[in-house]
């Protein structure tokens, strides 16, 4: 019982640490933009600091998306190569 609470609790916490890396990064962007376009005064101006810091943050998140994966893609390329059936590798007998 006590691993089964254990393991909410863990969940729990990546969940939550997860949203603060977000909220984290997400001020950090939005400090940059700040300094970029400080003198903002409109809230046509607000919205776009807004959605210029919301696009910053999910092109970083995208990119480390992209990056896993190519890694993924990668290792797999990787096993397929050395993976045999009896005198080809499965890389060949696939092409």
């Amino acid at each position: 019982m006590a691993k089964k609470e254990l393991t909410v609790v863990e969940d729990d916490y990546k969940v939550v640490s997860a949203k603060l890396e977000e909220k984290s990064r997400k001020a950090e962007i939005a400090e940059e933009v700040f300094f970029m376009y400080s003198g903002a005064g409109s809230d046509k101006e607000h919205d776009l600091f807004e959605e210029v810091v919301q696009l910053r943050y999910e092109n970083e998140k995208k990119d480390g998306e992209i990056r896993s994966l190519k890694q993924k893609l990668n290792d797999a390329y990787e096993f397929v190569k050395r993976f045999m059936i009896g005198e080809m590798t499965l890389f060949e007998k696939f092409m």
